[in-house]
């Protein structure tokens, strides 16, 4: 049995064996299980305490890397997550996370706030009818192929820009017209080594507006990404005047407001057994502002420099910090250190 965080490997083929083993401290318990067979072979980790679970979902998108090779890919049921090897501890987090339908449920709540959205601009945007989409319930996870989720019908034809991201700046109207106009969304699960919403976005764009598959109203449209581990978004595609801003102030909008995404994201925190605790004294305000003139002993605790850190450059050229003790409190009888409070 061997400690190890993450296998690096060649994945030019399944027969070579892992190229490096990055090893970690011995409080975390992996246990690794090797499965050899003529064809080539993959690895498995196992958790022997509940603790490490904290600790492999807190750094899933180190340990699930897509370009560490460590097995097959499979795809989980009801989610677009792959798994790129036998990770079972991760997977039993996975499925716990986006039980209920969570996956479609998220794409679903996203359509209808760009719907609700686009109903409440039809006059700036000169937009006849918003139509949402029937789709099929297995869309929000069907990576190989795709379909408008809303269609947007023009009141006059639209003169359309060449496919450009959300945070371009300059977009040139010069690629036709159109009257129809669509809206796909697409979710992710990212990990660390390919977390690149736009570069993703864009890739779906290219994918499904040339292949025989995909199923689009017209040829201009955009395709929303979202990342659902980094809580990032984008989009790529062609844009009608207005558009573009409209979509900027929406998602950045959604992203926080949304319920769905909210309850994904709490199921992270609870997972993670990350609870945030609510001060015991209420803040300074209209109704309480008296009590600084009566006979109490009052604090003024000013946290700015509760956690102050120095920093320092290597030799190598990397930047490092280091924590500073030397915090004070201001109180009724000078200055103390947090030693002494």
């Amino acid at each position: 049995m061997t400690n190890v965080l993450a296998l690096e490997v060649s994945y030019l083929d399944y027969i070579r064996p892992p190229a490096a083993v990055h090893r970690f401290p011995s409080e975390y318990k992996f246990e690794v299980t090797k499965y050899g067979s003529e064809q080539g072979e993959y690895v498995g980790l196992s958790l022997a305490e509940s603790s490490d679970r904290l600790f492999v979902l807190a750094n899933n998108t180190i340990v699930h890397n897509s370009n560490v090779y460590v097995g097959f890919q499979v795809q989980l049921d009801l989610t677009g997550i792959f798994m790129h090897g036998k990770l079972p501890t991760l997977k039993i987090s996975y499925v716990s996370l986006f039980r209920s339908h969570a996956w479609q449920k998220s794409h679903e709540s996203l359509i209808l706030d760009l719907c609700q959205v686009l109903d409440n601009e039809l006059e700036p945007l000169q937009i006849e009818t918003v139509q949402k989409e029937a789709i099929h319930p297995r869309k929000s996870y069907k990576m190989s192929s795709s379909a408008a989720d809303i269609t947007c019908f023009a009141s006059y034809k639209w003169p359309v820009s060449t496919p450009s991201l959300l945070t371009d700046a300059s977009d040139r109207m010069d690629a036709g017209t159109t009257q129809k106009y669509w809206i796909d969304v697409q979710l992710r699960w990212g990990d660390y080594d390919s977390h690149d919403i736009e570069r993703y976005a864009r890739a779906k764009f290219l994918d499904y507006t040339t292949d025989s598959m995909s199923l689009y109203p017209s040829p201009t449209g955009i395709i929303v990404g979202v990342d659902l581990a980094y809580n990032m978004y984008s989009a790529y595609g062609n844009w009608v005047p207005g558009m573009k801003p409209l979509m900027q102030q929406a998602m950045a909008k959604i992203m926080k407001a949304s319920p769905a995404l909210y309850v994904i994201r709490e199921r992270i925190r609870k997972a993670l057994q990350l609870f945030s605790s609510e001060p015991t004294e209420s803040y300074l305000n209209s109704t309480n502002y008296a009590e600084l003139f009566s006979h109490q002993t009052c604090w003024f605790v000013d946290d700015t420099n509760v956690y102050r850190v120095t920093v320092q450059k290597t030799f190598e050229g990397n930047l490092t910090c280091f924590p500073v003790e030397d915090h004070q409190l201001l109180t009724e009888f000078g200055f103390w250190s947090l030693s002494q409070v």
